[in-house]
């Protein structure tokens, strides 16, 4: 019997690597990865590293208001990036994957990598300064990039999504916000759905310039707070209206022609979704 040779690991610089999608693509244990963060980040400025097969720029911050702090805002987000790049030119590393966001389509139905971008929010913004930047150097600079618009993340060690925010509701004994009875409508997908998807993504030699990542399907916040009362009758629900997209959903025709993959639903999450 002829013996498996292991293939080799790329060799990744993965930025944002304490985030819950940089350890969710950690978990996945398919790159030697080396890790960044904040806390070696000034480092890397003094340190080649010629050997890297690919940068995911998954670091971002979206918990600063811009309002407040609007240095801290920029130096998180634009600045990091710009390092980012920088780094690629310098130690000429030949593939960048940028981790942006659904929020540059802004309130629109319309989700085609083509579709216009109106963002609404400041990291919507902030997303689509980056993803503009990250096409300018990479162009001139001839580097193979790929811009990633990940939808609403869910799972693993998630902060931000309205599962979290029920979650914490839950176990804070506090109610629950609920904008305009629910009636929106989001594409929820699974961290490590999106990990598992950057890692079969890493591995086709070229790809589009943007690429959406979501499951094409959406789940109506009424139905996802109605599944989770029923599991935790105890959580209480306040109402409030509040200006949002009604409607947001990944299209992901591009994605599916090529890879296929099945999604997590984020109803199965809710009976488990313990405080």
């Amino acid at each position: 019997m002829t013996p498996q040779i292991e293939q080799k690991k790329l060799r990744c610089l993965l930025t944002g690597a304490r985030g819950n999608l940089g350890h969710a693509i950690q978990r996945a244990n398919a790159f030697d990865i080396l890790a960044v963060d904040r806390n070696n980040w000034p480092k890397l400025r003094q340190e080649n590293h010629p050997d890297t097969d690919l940068i995911i720029h998954a670091a971002g911050d979206l918990t600063t208001p811009l309002s407040q702090h609007p240095t801290t805002f920029i130096d998180s987000n634009t600045r990091a990036l710009a390092e980012v790049l920088e780094w690629a030119g310098k130690w000429s590393i030949p593939r960048l994957f940028f981790i942006s966001s659904c929020a540059v389509y802004g309130d629109t139905t319309s989700t085609h990598e083509s579709s216009a971008t109106q963002p609404l929010s400041p990291n919507g913004i902030a997303k689509l300064l980056s993803e503009r930047l990250t096409e300018a150097y990479c162009q001139a600079n001839k580097i193979d990039y790929t811009i990633l618009r990940v939808f609403n993340i869910f799972g693993g060690n998630d902060r931000f999504s309205v599962l979290h925010h029920l979650r914490q509701a839950l176990a804070t004994s506090k109610p629950f916000t609920l904008n305009n009875q629910g009636r929106a409508h989001r594409d929820f997908v699974h961290v490590d759905d999106v990990a598992e998807i950057i890692v079969k993504l890493s591995g086709i030699p070229k790809l589009p310039a943007i690429i959406n990542i979501g499951t094409g399907t959406t789940t109506r916040i009424a139905d996802l707070v109605t599944s989770f009362s029923r599991h935790h009758p105890s959580l209480q629900i306040s109402h409030r209206q509040s200006a949002e997209a009604e409607y947001s959903r990944a299209d992901i025709e591009r994605l599916n022609s090529y890879i296929s993959h099945n999604f997590r639903s984020i109803l199965d999450y809710v009976q488990a979704a313990q405080p």
